[in-house]
């Protein structure tokens, strides 16, 4: 009797990137994370409860599909640059928001 061995690559092997649907998917996660935090201006206790969950996202270390770090690793993005920038957002004066902000509703990701 032959043995069969099926051997997996995992979600997607090394030597081919993340498939472009996984990057649009990863992408899209880390964009409407950034929505939650920057575009929620009013004080609603929805927009507050979204925003306290995206900067809950953006602060953890789990790897699970859909997690922080998760995405970043699909986009093959750094989470410390990433969460400096987010810092650096958070904690500057509403004419460098504006700045910031504009320059990453221009942000595209390659897929």
């Amino acid at each position: 009797m032959t043995e069969l061995t099926l051997a997996s690559e995992g979600l997607y092997p090394p030597k081919k990137g993340p498939d472009p649907s996984l990057r649009r998917l990863a992408s899209g996660i880390l964009i409407q994370a950034f929505r939650d935090i920057i575009t929620s201006r009013k004080e609603s206790k929805e927009c507050i409860a979204w925003r306290e969950d995206a900067l809950e996202w953006f602060s953890l270390n789990d790897d699970y599909p859909g997690s922080f770090v998760w995405v970043c690793h699909v986009l093959n993005a750094n989470p410390w640059k990433i969460r400096e920038w987010l810092d650096e957002y958070r904690f500057a004066n509403p004419m460098r928001r504006r700045e910031m902000g504009k320059k990453l509703v221009g942000f595209q990701i390659p897929h």
